[in-house]
């Protein structure tokens, strides 16, 4: 501690004195769902769904500049699962590090010849 002296501001010395714990109130269960349903609460508790551990993800890093060099300019987004995200990813490298741009067209370009229009 400091050898400086204390100044006294009128609120009391209580540096010294240990703190105690705080006391855990037990609380009855059915009581307290009494209390929350009167009060408009009564929805039942969401259980927290277990953690789905993250598949390890591929990067693949592409430059704006070689979307615009290819004629991709158009931007389109999708959500889709984590593991067709990934689907695709595996097929553009095996395709010989294609981009999922040129991915999309090849798909595009097979179900076109697989449902011909009228």
């Amino acid at each position: 501690m400091s050898d400086r002296p204390k100044i006294d501001i009128g609120l009391g010395d209580d540096d010294d004195v240990p703190r105690a714990p705080r006391a855990r109130r037990e609380i009855d269960p059915q009581a307290l769902r009494s209390v929350s349903e009167s009060h408009g609460f009564d929805r039942t508790i969401a259980r927290v769904p277990a953690p789905v551990p993250a598949a390890p993800s591929i990067r693949v890093a592409v430059d704006g500049r070689t979307l615009r060099a290819t004629g991709r300019t158009a931007q389109m987004n999708s959500k889709v699962r984590p593991e067709v995200r990934e689907g695709y990813q595996h097929l553009a490298i095996a395709r010989g590090n294609i981009s999922i741009g040129e991915l999309l067209e090849e798909g595009l370009e097979l179900l076109k010849a697989k449902y011909p229009q009228g």
